[in-house]
C-alpha cells in the first residue's frame, strides 16, 4: 500500500513540476521575444509628443509626481494592410539601460519620421516590444530607414535568438524528463 501511495505522489508531483516548467518556459519565451528587434514596413501617417512620468502621460487626471520626459509617438500604416492596419509606436531613448539598444537619438528619429510623413515615403521601422491597448504598451522604435515595396521584414537575429532560446528550454525539459524517469526507476 505504501508503495502505491509513493507512486501516486510521485506522478502528481511530476505533473506539477512539468506544469511549473511549462509556465516558466512560456514567460521566458515571451520575455525574450519582447526585447528582440522586429521590422515593419509601412508609411508614417502621424506623430505626436507627450510629456510622461513613471505613471504614463501627464494630464489633469495624472499630474506629474516625479521626473518627466518627452515621449514621441509615431503612427505607421502597415504596407499591404488596409487603412485600419495602423501601428502606434513610441520613440523613446533607452540610453544605457535595459534593453541594451544604446539609443540616444529619439528626437532625431522623430524629425526623420516627420520628413518621411511629408514625403509619403515607404519606410522600414525597426522596433521591439508589443502593442497592447489594454495595458497602454507600445513598441519602441530603434531606427527608421527608407524602403522599397517588397523589402523583407524577416529578422535573422530574431529567428536565431528565438530558436536558440527555445532549444535551451527543450534541452532542459528533456533533462527534467530523464531525471523523473530515473527517479521512477529507483522507486520501482
Amino acid at each position: 500500500m505504501e508503495y502505491l501511495q509513493k507512486i501516486k505522489i510521485f506522478k502528481m508531483s511530476r505533473k506539477v513540476m512539468f506544469g511549473i516548467y511549462l509556465f516558466v518556459m512560456a514567460i521566458s519565451v515571451i520575455y525574450v521575444d519582447h526585447f528582440l528587434p522586429e521590422k515593419t514596413l509601412g508609411y508614417i501617417t502621424g506623430d505626436s509628443v507627450k510629456r510622461t512620468d513613471k505613471d504614463g502621460p501627464i494630464s489633469s487626471s495624472n499630474p506629474a509626481d516625479g521626473p518627466t520626459v518627452d515621449v514621441y509617438y509615431i503612427s505607421l500604416t502597415v504596407e499591404g494592410g488596409d487603412d485600419k492596419d495602423v501601428l502606434v509606436m513610441r520613440n523613446e531613448d533607452t540610453r544605457s539601460g535595459w534593453p541594451f539598444y544604446f539609443k540616444y537619438d529619439s528626437a532625431d528619429l522623430y524629425a526623420l519620421a516627420q520628413r518621411y510623413n511629408k514625403e509619403h515615403q515607404l519606410v522600414m521601422v525597426n522596433h521591439y516590444g508589443f502593442r497592447s491597448p489594454y495595458f497602454s504598451w507600445f513598441p519602441n522604435i530603434t531606427s527608421i530607414e527608407p524602403a522599397k515595396s517588397g523589402d523583407s521584414t524577416t529578422s535573422l537575429w530574431r529567428w536565431f535568438f528565438n530558436l536558440l532560446h527555445l532549444s535551451i528550454w527543450i534541452y532542459l525539459g528533456f533533462k527534467l524528463f530523464m531525471l523523473t524517469v530515473k527517479i521512477e526507476d529507483e522507486i520501482d
